[in-house]
């Protein structure tokens, strides 16, 4: 009786150190960055014994300063502070030679080889500089078909007031692969209005 009347004493002298530990740690995961400043590509080598971790990102939030990092290993993601690392500034092609030999670089390096050129491939046109309401929308990618009959009516209606009608369309590249003919469809009604 008196063995147990021991191990409970020592479990909870030992269970209250632990709750805290592992309270605090959720509570540091759980971090809301609400107010995020100079945010920007930051690219080094971070690390703290006996890990390392490739630096993507860096902002600051609340006046204190952060990383993005990525363990190269397993892929992890953390956003950590500076001060708990040593740190070595690097450029991307300086990081990607770094850790040529990590999965983190392997994959990126496949999906490059296996990825087409589909940004900045989209239809281009500005902003007028007229004041007014401007209709924006984005075409992500679906596997429905561009509702037509929503432009041909918003065309219209505009056309009675305001030339050249004030719609501005974000498209994906992914949208565009797989909607072909809506995408030519925009094209001629770009042409039409012009």
């Amino acid at each position: 009786m008196e063995y147990l009347i021991y191990n409970e004493k020592a479990f909870k002298l030992y269970l209250f150190p632990f709750l805290l530990l592992t309270q605090t740690e959720v509570a540091h995961a759980q971090a809301n960055y609400l107010k995020i400043t100079n945010y920007k590509v930051y690219y080094g080598w971070a690390t703290h014994y006996p890990q390392d971790w490739m630096i993507i990102r860096q902002f600051e939030n609340e006046g204190k300063n952060y990383f993005l990092l990525v363990n190269p290993q397993t892929l992890e993601t953390r956003i950590d502070e500076p001060s708990f690392y040593k740190v070595k500034p690097l450029t991307l092609s300086e990081a990607r030679d770094f850790f040529r030999n990590s999965p983190y670089i392997k994959a990126i390096k496949k999906a490059e080889r296996h990825s087409v050129n589909t940004q900045d491939a989209g239809i281009e046109n500005g902003m007028p500089k007229q004041t007014g309401i401007s209709l924006t929308a984005d075409l992500c990618p679906s596997h429905r078909p561009l509702d037509k009959r929503i432009f041909t009516e918003i065309i219209s209606e505009f056309q009675k007031v305001e030339y050249p009608v004030p719609v501005a369309l974000s498209v994906s590249g992914i949208w565009m692969k797989q909607h072909q003919q809506d995408l030519e469809w925009l094209k001629k009604c770009m042409r039409s209005i012009k």
